[in-house]
């Protein structure tokens, strides 16, 4: 059995669902245990659950199921009112013979019973969120600038400023670059360019007095910087990393160097911290 399910305390895997969960993990996708008593196996791209394997699709001869409200906290797992499977194949250029809707308690679900179709769509299915993400990104990026633009009760000093630091620039950056020596908060990497100035109080949820804040910041490595701004780690008030329980061992390896903060935070700094710590699952 893979590394990354040995906690996994479910129904045996049948072969063929263990070479299609081997062949996700090789495409970058997370596989993970999860659920009530680890039963269910959650495959994830980031923090967007993809699909899944648990008893009712074992049992049902799938590989794995599909989870059609990805990203959206709660949902369950089944298949939308509408839901058409020649549609839904023909739209991802997959036969439908791929894919097996079963019924239960009155709902349904989609379940892939072919390996090389549940590997081509869940891998797209990551991209389209990646490339989802990004335009979202984007798109609040520049929200943030047209609210930075239209207050009316700042200099142009304060705008400019604000503009900067929403684009990791400006006397922000100045700042963390200085505290931390031109190096990763963590890993004291000194690639400068590769070095993101990260708000710890999200842009939204702070005022503008925060964030202008250097004690509001740390200085991170690109893959360090995309985790903390997903809450997927965070760091105590004392500066010792704590890691998301969405991320398992085998994962927490494969991210690269991690540790803790090798500049203690200072109070105001603490609080901050305290504050982003209380997002992470």
């Amino acid at each position: 059995m893979l590394q990354s399910l040995a906690t996994y305390r479910g129904p045996s895997l049948p072969e063929e669902v263990l070479s299609v969960l081997e062949r996700l993990e090789g495409l970058g996708l997370t596989v993970a245990p999860s659920g009530r008593a680890n039963k269910t196996i959650r495959i994830q791209a980031g923090t967007t659950y993809l699909a899944y394997v648990n008893e009712f699709v074992l049992k049902r001869g799938g590989l794995v199921g599909y989870r059609f409200s990805a990203g959206k906290g709660k949902a369950s797992n089944e298949c939308p009112e509408d839901f058409e499977l020649e549609r839904f194949a023909s739209e991802r250029g997959i036969q439908s013979v791929a894919f097996d809707v079963q019924r239960d308690d009155g709902r349904l679900y989609l379940h892939i019973r072919d390996g090389d179709a549940a590997c081509a769509l869940l891998q797209n299915c990551a991209r389209t969120d990646a490339r989802t993400e990004r335009r979202s990104r984007n798109d609040e990026i520049l929200s943030d600038l047209k609210d930075i633009s239209e207050q009316t009760d700042i200099s142009e000093t304060t705008r400019r400023a604000l503009v900067e630091a929403r684009l990791g620039q400006g006397a922000f950056r100045k700042s963390l670059l200085r505290i931390y020596g031109n190096r990763c908060a963590v890993t004291e990497l000194n690639v400068v360019p590769l070095l993101r100035a990260s708000h710890i109080l999200p842009w939204r949820d702070s005022n503008n007095d925060q964030r202008l804040d250097p004690n509001n910041g740390l200085l991170l490595s690109p893959n360090l910087d995309a985790l903390f701004d997903s809450y997927l780690i965070t760091f105590s008030r004392d500066g010792e990393i704590r890691f998301s329980s969405l991320l398992d061992s085998t994962a927490r390896k494969l991210l690269g160097p991690t540790g803790n903060l090798l500049v203690a935070p200072s109070p105001k700094q603490a609080e901050y911290l305290h504050r982003h710590g209380l997002r992470v699952r």
